[in-house]
């Protein structure tokens, strides 16, 4: 009994951390590439003739940029309200994760990301039917004000800004080539920026109109005229010619179309900047149709969407609406074209998504019709993107790829749902698509099943151990509130009769709240407490631009903090060659405090590099210089890239850096040299810790790996195991959030790693103690046995090498955003819940859980952030 009682662990959850996630506002993908014309024109002038001895047919095919191919997913980037932009990247191929968060991009204090767009560095280099790596693309948002913003990719940071010139940028839209941005100004003007060769400048002002310009549209380019040459020499040859057009801008924008706030449509030239056509919506007698949405499909036909609720399909050369439906009943937001340029989602104020197709029947002209409406979000939703992008060529249709429809809004995640259309196939399924997010076998979008990406995000919130502070990072403040004793909590409940306060939450406590400000959103967060719990703590946050640090001196409420004014100056003032502020991506504490650790941002001078300050004197004991690329391949951002992650071994020997283009590295802190890299991953990682002689990996599709810092290589004791646990954990749709270890675990490989909706515990080497499975009573077995018996009934079988007694994942937790272990708080009444065994009544459990362990386990549930937000739209209907 005695045994039973001391392998479990009891739980305190916490709801009370007011994190205020963003909603969605912009999402994107990164655009197909057009046919390289010169090879297009060598395959029709060689169309008939032979091949070549000795070429293989296979090495034809791979040439022909219109030969489809499956598309492999890529990078999507998530604007916010609240001006970041979070990058996801592909979990890998068969993975149940689709798209993981790779990094977030800071935006302005007090800014709001309104339009996303991304673009091709190299367009003549692509295939259309290949997936551009991160380095080949260029991203580009506006906010409410009037500048356009590229960001970097490598640093990660606004890299150049350009005036509008005409006041708010309303509207932006690439082109099909991705040699050009339009962007709709307050001014009613159409601005088009050149972007070849990396430039980034105004070509072209558009006539200026009254109403403003909300939405913007590029209709299908077409092929250049080919100059007059003249003939080759005889035993010439011409590809070579061919070849130099690749680099040069062979496609011609035709026209643009924007959607205007005066109940209209007008298309502009691009080659003179006038206006072409003018087509109106409908309206109300009282104020004028707001066109929010337009797009054009590969055959030119025009999509509009409007204040109304109206969706419509215009012929340009006609100037009239071929079609129209009333598919929402309120405001049109969002638009997006299905890769096969045959269908189209549209959705809105009204949270529902609406497909329409383009129907062909035998002896009639095609015609589009409304086919499924599917409400998949509880707010407004803002943004619609697909996966792939729909190419403006006709000859790019897809057909192989299974797409995906991506949405999201004021509820906070995005939406993943398949979209495939009907396909033809036998009874064996062979001719369909599979369903990439492998939420069900369907892959349409009537049928198939749709799945969220967790909004929550590590980092934000942090626990500080020994004195049980929940420390909570907001875009411009940070928060801190302290876990109650069992035995405070019920004295207080009793005192104050149930009355509102930190007592009615039986187990916390507000300590202190900070507003701070700065130029930027804060980037990271780190706590530092020294070994005396009487000593002040330490509080580190940086915005990207600078470093702030406070002590942090009392207990429970009465917090008080000191900021260490001149922080930032002091340290850069100590480096040889410094220039600008001191910015980190990345902050940690040593064990005990004595140490702070700051990864400089690529954009600092010096880029990249993790600063050693002794917090005795506030000096520089060392800089962690990350090593040159050994390969000539590498890449050039490899040497200077984004810190995601600090992970302190509990000795304080060794530090692990989780870079973004560049493998993990290990640091000695006592040679204050580089230690060791980890090799190349199967997928890239998300989250570090260290055990004892070993530092755990998460990948992105929630495989473990554990590197042996003995023999600095991957640990071959749990080689097996990590292969058994990496595919069970692989079911699972939610990516893994962090991992973390008890202060004193009971084996040396016992590790609890974390994602928004499960929690597993795993012992890699076997040396723990097996918890557990039901309670000590028999009372508490059967309750145990009912209350989890939904749950055992899809519980999948233990994958080879898998021994169950060492692993446990429990599910009933949701939105959780840290997992970590406290020493001085047990949970209270209400939010205790052991993992493991029944527990007696609350004043029992206080007297036993005290100095025990506990695990602080932190949720912020989506109802809870929408109540503090506007209400949702709610259309009345009869009877209601």
């Amino acid at each position: 009994m005695a045994a039973d009682e001391a392998r479990s662990i009891p739980v305190h959850r916490c709801r009370f951390v007011d994190t205020h996630p963003a909603s969605i506002t912009a999402i994107a993908f990164p655009p197909r590439a057009l046919p390289r014309p010169s090879h297009s024109r060598r395959l029709r002038k060689d169309k008939g003739k032979q091949p070549l001895p000795g070429l293989a047919d296979d090495a034809t095919d791979d040439d022909d940029d219109e030969q489809e191919r499956e598309i492999s997913p890529g990078v999507m980037a998530v604007g916010r309200a609240n001006g970041n932009i979070e990058l996801y990247d592909w979990a890998g191929e068969g993975c149940a994760q689709a798209w993981v968060l790779l990094a977030t991009l800071y935006g302005p204090a007090g800014s709001r990301v309104t339009n996303l767009v991304f673009t091709l560095r190299h367009p003549h280099t692509l295939s259309p039917w290949s997936t551009a790596p991160l380095p080949a693309l260029r991203l580009f948002s506006t906010s409410s004000s009037s500048e356009l913003f590229e960001w970097s990719l490598a640093s990660l940071s606004i890299s150049a800004t350009l005036p509008s010139g005409g006041g708010s940028i309303w509207s932006l839209a690439g082109n099909g080539a991705g040699t050009r941005l339009a962007m709709g100004c307050e001014d009613g003007g159409v601005r088009i920026v050149d972007l070849r060769e990396g430039r980034l400048e105004v070509e072209r002002r558009c006539e200026r109109v009254k109403p403003r310009l909300l939405s913007l549209a590029w209709g299908p380019p077409v092929l250049k005229a080919r100059p007059a040459k003249a003939p080759a020499a005889a035993g010439g040859d011409s590809d070579e010619e061919d070849d130099d057009e690749d680099t040069e801008d062979a496609w011609a924008d035709t026209y643009l179309v924007a959607g205007c706030s005066d109940s209209t449509l007008r298309t502009f030239s691009c080659t003179t900047g006038r206006p072409l056509a003018r087509l109106t919506l409908d309206k109300l007698r009282t104020e004028s149709t707001l066109a929010w949405a337009v797009g054009v499909t590969p055959d030119g036909t025009v999509v509009s969407g409007d204040s109304l609720g109206n969706v419509g399909f215009w012929d340009l050369a006609t100037g009239t609406r071929v079609a129209g439906f009333r598919s929402h009943a309120a405001d049109v937001l969002a638009l997006a074209i299905g890769p096969n340029g045959k269908t189209v989602y549209t959705t809105g104020v009204d949270q529902k998504i609406s497909e329409h197709t383009l129907i062909a029947l035998p002896n009639q002209a095609a015609r589009w019709v409304q086919t499924t409406s599917r409400r998949l979000h509880a707010h407004d939703v803002r943004a619609l993107a697909v996966f792939p992008p729909c190419s403006p060529l006709p000859s790019l249709a897809v057909s192989r790829t299974c797409p995906v429809l991506v949405s999201g809004g004021q509820d906070l995640s995005p939406v993943l749902a398949p979209c495939a259309p009907p396909q033809k196939a036998d009874a064996h399924g062979a001719g369909r698509v599979g369903n990439v997010l492998m939420t069900s076998k369907a892959a349409g979008w009537a049928d198939g099943w749709h799945r969220r990406v967790p909004y929550v995000r590590r980092g934000e919130v942090v626990l500080g151990r020994k004195r049980g502070w929940v420390v909570c990072k907001r875009e411009q403040g940070v928060g801190v509130w302290f876990l109650r004793h069992p035995a405070a909590s019920l004295e207080g409940l009793s005192a104050e009769g149930g009355e509102g306060g930190a007592a009615d939450e039986g187990g916390w406590g507000k300590a202190l709240e900070m507003e701070l400000t700065g130029s930027g959103n804060l980037a990271c967060l780190a706590l530092g407490e020294p070994e005396d719990v009487q000593e002040p703590a330490w509080l580190a946050v940086s915005d990207g631009a600078e470093v702030k640090l406070w002590r942090l001196s009392g207990e429970k409420d009465d917090i008080t903090p000191k900021r260490i004014k001149g922080f930032s100056a002091r340290v850069m003032a100590q480096l040889p060659a410094s220039t600008g502020l001191l910015g980190a991506s990345a902050l940690a504490f040593t064990p005990g405090a004595s140490h702070l650790l700051i990864a400089t941002t690529p954009s600092c001078t010096p880029a990249s590099t993790i600063l050693v300050i002794d917090l005795s004197d506030l000096s520089l004991a060392g800089s962690l210089v990350p090593p040159a690329p050994t390969s000539a391949s590498a890449s050039a951002s490899a040497a200077a890239s984004w810190i995601s992650e600090l992970a302190v071994s509990p000795d304080g020997q060794y530090v692990a850096a989780l870079p973004l283009h560049a493998p993990i590295q290990v640091y000695s802190l006592r040679t204050l040299k580089p230690y060791c890299a980890l090799p190349a991953l199967p997928s890239h990682a998300v989250a570090l810790h260290f055990l004892p002689s070993r530092l755990v990996v998460a990948l992105a599709n929630n495989g473990v790996q554990c590197y042996s810092l003995r023999y600095r290589r991957l640990d071959d004791a749990t080689k097996v195991f990590c292969a058994a646990l990496s595919a069970r954990l692989g079911t699972m749709h939610d990516a893994v959030l962090g991992l973390t270890s008890r202060a004193r675990p009971e084996g040396e490989g016992e590790v609890f790693i974390y994602g928004s909706s499960w929690v597993c515990r795993a012992d890699l080497l076997g040396s723990a103690t097996a918890p557990a499975t039901d309670g000590p009573g028999a009372e508490g077995a059967a309750r145990k046995r009912k209350r989890h018996a939904a749950a055992e009934a899809y519980k999948l079988p233990a994958p080879p090498g898998m021994d169950e007694a060492r692993v446990r994942i429990e599910t009933r937790y949701k939105f959780v955003c840290l997992v970590d272990f406290a020493r001085a708080p047990a949970p209270a009444s209400g939010d205790a819940m052991d993992v493991d065994a029944e527990r007696p009544g609350p004043e029992g459990k206080a007297r036993e859980e005290h100095g025990r362990e506990t695990i602080v386990l932190v949720e912020r549930p989506v109802a809870d952030v929408l109540a503090e937000g506007p209400a949702a739209w709610n259309h009345n209907k009869f009877g209601t």
